[in-house]
């Protein structure tokens, strides 16, 4: 499998030989060296509906979403498979997930309640797993870096205070380190 993500965004170049792949089912490079894709499966993402670009009927006109592919290109798709947008609970799923991973991996214990989850959802921007994972990054993992810093720091603590997240380290059970991180 071969992913080209934001395949709509490529200049005109990328897209000719994007059409040599599907037409030919390879692509020769400039030394002639020739790769073949004949065996793959090609998956083009697009972002969403441009307003600068007409549609070019990637979706079909009866759908719901139309998304910009060039011409070109839609007309040797043999598919079209369209995601729906993902929701809340999913969003708060990815961000649990990587919340789990950071805490698997930081080496100290990490906890969090699901008030934390609800509350990175509200600061990610963009309403996608990647806006998702921005704002675990941005509020969880830069700042839980610094914490981690601290001199032998055993548990972390992330929880929310108001709408913002705190971040204690703790040195040992019963005493609270004093380097704190508040976003």
């Amino acid at each position: 499998m071969v992913c080209f993500e934001y395949a709509d965004k490529a200049p005109p170049e990328i897209t000719g030989l994007f059409s040599q792949i599907l037409e030919h089912g390879t692509l020769t490079d400039s030394r002639g060296k020739i790769t073949d894709f004949s065996g793959a499966t090609v998956v083009f993402t697009v972002s969403e509906q441009s307003e600068s670009r007409p549609v070019s009927g990637f979706a079909g006109q009866d759908t719901k979403n139309n998304y910009v592919l060039p011409g070109h290109l839609t007309d040797k798709t043999d598919k079209t498979v369209e995601f729906d947008q993902l929701d809340n609970d999913s969003l708060i799923k990815i961000i649990d997930n990587r919340l789990k991973d950071i805490k698997k991996n930081c080496g100290a214990e990490l906890t969090y309640t699901e008030d934390v989850c609800r509350v990175l959802l509200n600061k990610c921007g963009a309403r996608n797993g990647r806006g998702a994972l921005r704002a675990v990054e941005e509020y969880i993992e830069e700042p839980l870096s610094f914490v981690m810093l601290g001199d032998g720091i055993c548990g972390v603590n992330i929880r929310v205070n108001g709408k913002d997240i705190d971040i204690t380290g703790s040195k040992s059970l019963d005493k609270t380190a004093v380097l704190e991180y508040n976003q």
